[in-house]
């Protein structure tokens, strides 16, 4: 499903306002995130189908957690579904 140009950042950031910033590395700023012309990543990126869906992606994205950035439990996760092809058929 393609999206439309014209995201409405207003509502998508709604989530990421409203949520603890505290137990973050960092807080993306708008300054940086507008330097890194990071809505037009965002715009690429989304494949999300849900509102929910794009507003929990944005959140990701401009709060960069401490610690791996990478979580052990996704990794094998992500490994168990490459072993086992069966897992991601529908």
């Amino acid at each position: 499903m393609k999206k439309s140009v014209n995201l409405d950042f207003d509502r998508i950031s709604k989530y990421y306002q409203q949520v603890s910033k505290s137990g973050f590395f960092q807080d993306v700023s708008v300054k940086l995130w507008n330097d890194l012309g990071m809505d037009e990543v965002f715009f690429k990126i989304d494949h999300t189908l849900t509102k929910y869906g794009e507003q929990f992606l944005y959140y990701s994205l401009r709060l960069v957690k401490k610690g791996p950035l990478v979580d052990e439990s996704l990794e094998s996760t992500i490994q168990l579904l490459d072993k086992n092809p069966g897992f991601k058929s529908f």
